[in-house]
């Protein structure tokens, strides 16, 4: 079962075959205001579908766009975006030339590029897995990638850690452990904590788990051993302090005639970083994705889901961007893209003078 999970990741994968390189994105937008920030991934569907990254206040207000595309491979798709430590750049998941790729690119949208060979980690039997995430500690951007061996019974599974050059240089690995029967298990990196471990979604077949992993030797520390979501990513996304986690857990409609089921809602929970007991900050009718914590840690800023999405592993869309305060008070809505539009996530930036402080309701 678990080397046909993995097998269809990467036939997905796979499938974003593009050919030729990325092009700078950029629209050529000033330099970011000051003060709080968040930058949004949104899809526009009309004749043509266009994405955007736009740049918004911590209530919505004065957007700019950043930088922009038309869908077309090669292109980032400014899905939930991640940021480096001082807020100067960003990286994304998107196509590549062979696989899904690592996108890199300045805070203001410039110098958008793919980081060389990196849809093709360790071979063309690897695929990278989301999110690119950067190391606090270095700068450089660090990915999990999933590699594919042939076995003489069965195919032999490692998970791998990367870094990407900022320069686009040579990827190298960090560090490899084997997926196997015994050990059957796979992390999908979300947050980085200041310690430069990643706090990541560990998939196995009895369901989702948080955990702590360091990408130097692939040990990882059990922060919540096992959540009742049986598909689905957790999104734990770690506070700027390093002291608590804020995951979602959705509650799926099973879907009929075995057709994918659909999320109902999302909890929104946070646990402290060294582990405990999880609590309810808040319930999300119709769904929720991407949480990220403001630089001060008093707000959480999440993408709210469509009611009635089909589940799937990995970005999903939304329709609207959520604040919260980290008590769970103060649920508002600071932006919308429309009817003819979707949120693909939304990000922090961070860096001095950029926390938003607790909302006032």
């Amino acid at each position: 079962m678990l080397v046909a999970s993995v097998a269809a990741i990467l036939a997905a994968v796979a499938a974003l075959t593009v050919v030729g390189s990325p092009m700078d994105a950029a629209v050529g937008a000033a330099p970011l205001p000051s003060g709080p920030r968040l930058v949004v991934g949104v899809m526009r569907v009309g004749a043509e579908v266009d994405t955007e990254l736009l740049s918004i206040g911590p209530a919505g207000e004065d957007p700019q766009v950043l930088a922009h595309g038309n869908g077309n491979p090669g292109e980032p798709s400014f899905e939930h975006p991640n940021w480096n430590l001082d807020g100067t750049e960003l990286a994304f998941f998107g196509p590549g030339r062979g696989s899904n790729a690592v996108f890199r690119g300045d805070a203001d949208g410039g110098h958008l590029r793919l980081l060389a060979d990196s849809e093709r980690l360790g071979g063309r039997a690897s695929a990278p897995l989301p999110e690119p995430l950067f190391d606090p500690r270095t700068g450089a951007v660090v990915v999990a990638a999933l590699h594919v061996a042939k076995g003489r019974h069965r195919p032999r599974i490692r998970e791998e850690f990367w870094v990407l050059p900022s320069d686009g240089g040579r990827p190298h690995r960090l560090s490899s452990a084997p997926v196997t029967r015994r050990h059957p298990s796979v992390v999908y990196p979300y947050s980085t904590a200041p310690s430069g471990m990643i706090v990541a979604t560990r998939r196995d077949p009895r369901g989702r788990g948080i955990v702590m992993v360091d990408p130097r030797t692939s040990a990882a520390r059990t922060v919540v051993a096992m959540t009742t979501q049986r598909e689905g990513s957790l999104d734990p996304a770690i506070s700027p302090d390093g002291k608590e986690i804020v995951f979602e857990v959705d509650t799926v409609r099973r879907g009929r005639h075995n057709k994918p089921g659909s999320v109902s809602s999302t909890d929104l929970m946070i646990v402290p970083a060294t582990g405990g007991k999880p609590k309810l900050l808040a319930r999300v009718e119709g769904g929720a994705s991407w949480p990220s914590w403001d630089p001060s840690g008093s707000r959480i800023a999440f993408t709210a889901l469509n009611v009635g999405q089909a589940l799937s592993f990995g970005p999903q869309v939304g329709n609207s961007v959520m604040e919260i305060n980290a008590d769970g008070t103060c649920l508002t809505q600071v932006y919308s893209p429309g009817r003819a539009g979707a949120v693909q996530g939304a990000a922090w930036e961070p860096g001095p003078g950029r926390g938003a402080g607790p909302i006032s309701c």
